[in-house]
C-alpha cells in the first residue's frame, strides 16, 4: 500500500522551487502562501517556523490534516480510512467537556 506522502523520497524541481519560495523570508510575514481546498489558509510566518525544535503553529497542523483528509478520497480500495481532526475541532471538544 502506497500513500501520497513518502518522507524518504527526493523532491522534484517543482517541490524544490516551492520550498525555496516558502522559506525565503521574502514578502510580508502574514501573506497567505496557499489555501487548502476547504479554505484553511497557511501564512508565510507559520511555515518559516518549520524547523527542528520549534513549535508548530495551529494553522500548519490544521492545513496538514485538511490535505491528508482530502487525499483519503484517492486511497486504495480495502485500505483503512483515516480522518484527521483540525486543531479547532479538538479545542471545541475540550471546551464542551469542561
Amino acid at each position: 500500500m502506497k500513500r501520497a506522502v513518502e518522507l524518504r523520497s527526493k523532491l522534484d524541481n517543482a517541490e524544490v522551487s516551492v520550498s525555496l519560495y516558502m522559506f525565503s523570508a521574502w514578502g510580508l510575514m502574514w501573506d497567505t502562501v496557499f489555501k487548502t481546498t476547504r479554505g484553511v489558509p497557511v501564512m508565510r510566518s507559520p511555515l518559516e517556523l518549520l524547523m527542528p525544535g520549534m513549535e508548530l503553529h495551529i494553522l500548519v497542523i490544521s492545513a496538514w490534516a485538511d490535505l491528508l483528509n482530502y487525499e483519503e478520497i484517492f486511497r486504495q480500495k480495502g485500505s483503512i480510512a483515516r480522518l484527521l481532526c483540525s486543531v479547532n475541532m479538538l479545542v471545541s471538544m475540550i471546551i464542551m467537556a469542561l
